[in-house]
């Protein structure tokens, strides 16, 4: 091997990050420090979370990411469900960029990317955006110190299988810094379907500005059939595995 081709291969593997969760191995980019933190922290990454999901998981499962960021949940996902459909939703384009090339980077083809935010009705909405470089803070709640807003599209969970022509969903993972109440407000259909059997979400503080909280959206679970069968707390937020039955 030439010195060139060393050069080229030791600087390929400083810019990848190898991860194993549940027994699944994947490669991410970390072109950036924000990059370096989501993947380099065993804490950060949601191993006991994600290794949770993956194993209540089934191989046919239709599963919608809703709030992908750069793909740390992603590719997990689509190495799990291999003979299933995995769904993308990330609005903020360069996070969804990072998510694309995460995907490339691993091989899949099978996983959707789709550009749209999930809340309370379909149309056009602001996203709040951070300054910081592919930031996992975006959010259709508006913060104190966000640092502009950008104009995307948004669809309600129940308006998304019909418009997107996709299965419905079988498993969801919400994780939408403060509109998690949004997106279960527009999910009045899809909660009471018998195949919806599993829902992972993470609460931010910011959702209580929509009028929403912790309590309600449980409530609303618990009233279409679902119970709690795992939670987490990391760095103040819950985190909830919910199932149906």
């Amino acid at each position: 091997m030439s010195r060139l081709s060393r050069r080229l291969r030791w600087m390929f593997r400083r810019r990848t990050l190898r991860v194993e969760t549940a027994g699944i191995r994947a490669r991410f980019r970390r072109d950036c420090r924000a990059d370096a933190m989501y993947l380099g922290d065993r804490e950060q990454r949601e191993e006991e979370q994600k290794t949770a999901v993956l194993e209540a998981l089934r191989d046919d499962d239709v599963f919608y990411e809703i709030g992908a960021h750069i793909g740390v949940w992603t590719v997990f996902l689509a190495r799990r469900l291999t003979r299933g459909e995995v769904h993308a939703f990330e609005p903020d384009r360069a996070n969804r960029g990072q998510l694309e090339a995460n995907l490339a980077l691993n091989k899949l083809r099978h996983v959707t990317v789709h550009p749209i935010a999930i809340g309370d009705r379909s149309g056009k909405v602001e996203l709040a955006v951070f300054a910081g470089r592919r930031d996992a803070r975006h959010s259709l709640v508006l913060a104190d110190d966000f640092d502009h807003t950008t104009e995307v599209d948004a669809l309600r969970l129940d308006d998304v299988p019909q418009r997107l022509c996709i299965a419905e969903p079988t498993a969801l993972k919400i994780d939408v810094e403060g509109s998690e109440g949004l997106v279960l407000a527009g999910a009045t259909a899809l909660l009471e379907t018998a195949a919806l059997r599993l829902i992972y979400v993470e609460f931010h503080a910011r959702m209580r500005q929509t009028g929403w909280t912790e309590e309600r959206f449980l409530d609303r679970l618990e009233e279409a059939g679902f119970r709690v069968a795992q939670e987490w707390m990391r760095k103040a937020q819950l985190q909830v595995l919910a199932v149906r039955g």
